[in-house]
């Protein structure tokens, strides 16, 4: 149960779904409204409109004037919210206000609490905080995570591009004699590099395919760690793709060029 004033949904900029919010009128004893979230009207008014029909809470019996979206409360990844009613505020005794501004937040502080002193002197302004720092506390451990994830995956592109390199390195090393003999028989240099360098493609081909079925299995673990993944973006996968495929590439270069130098009389010897 949530008690706002008017102007509480345009200054969080809560969509108004249908029918209306608070008004000015609303805000006495004998105005039993309430206006509900997206949520609520899905589970208690199933195929039906909810506006005009009324609600039971607190011994009280309110009807419902408006639909609003869905607020995400307990944390940003929550995407099944829990009902939500919002009510007329009746009384002058505040617990918290919300304001919307460009200004800075000490000389915003100055001028709220010089508003509040001017109606009650008693009423001290305390525990101010913009949005952003609320919203950063939420997701401190989710943040932490993503820069746990973010050092893994650094570690796992350059670990990746070393393996790819050692294994292409140590199959030159290997076919050394094989390739001097191809050269000798007429293997141009250029030939012998589309030679090794489609082994190369090969092996990130595999461990391409190998991350992005994994990536898929796990897609569901990544959702609960970080709000909002658009898992199905073509250009995320496109950019990943593209930075994996450089790191091969550039993995595969110093062996596909050190092939084509090779000698014929060197490596038959």
């Amino acid at each position: 149960m949530n008690f706002v004033w008017p102007g509480y949904f345009e200054t969080m900029r809560i969509r108004v779904l249908k029918g209306r919010v608070f008004e000015e009128r609303d805000h006495s004893n004998t105005q039993h409204i309430t206006v509900i979230d997206q949520t609520m009207a899905e589970k208690f008014f199933p195929g039906e409109d909810p506006i005009g029909h009324q609600i039971r809470a607190a011994k009280t019996v309110f009807e419902v004037v408006g639909i609003v979206a869905n607020v995400r409360v307990s944390s940003l990844d929550d995407d099944n919210p829990a009902p939500q009613m919002y009510f007329p505020v009746i009384s002058q005794s505040l617990s918290s206000i919300v304001i919307r501004t460009s200004a800075d937040i000490p000389g915003l502080v100055n001028l709220v609490a010089g508003a509040i002193a001017n109606i009650d002197r008693d009423r001290p302004v305390y525990n101010v905080f913009p949005m952003e720092a609320l919203v950063d506390r939420s997701i401190r451990s989710r943040r932490f995570v993503a820069w746990l994830v973010s050092v893994f995956a650094v570690a796992g592109v350059v670990l990746a591009a070393a393996g790819t390199y050692s294994v292409l390195a140590y199959t030159v090393q290997q076919r050394r004699r094989e390739i001097g003999i191809r050269m000798a028989v007429g293997a141009s240099s250029a030939r012998i590099a589309k030679w090794i360098g489609k082994q190369g493609i090969a092996l990130m081909a595999t461990g391409l395919a190998a991350g992005v079925l994994i990536s898929v299995a796990a897609q569901r673990l990544f959702r609960t760690q970080f709000a909002e993944l658009r898992f199905a973006d073509p250009w995320v996968w496109t950019a990943l793709l593209a930075v994996l495929a450089l790191a091969g590439s550039l993995a595969c270069s110093a062996p596909v060029w050190r092939a084509s130098r090779i000698h014929p009389a060197e490596s038959l010897k």
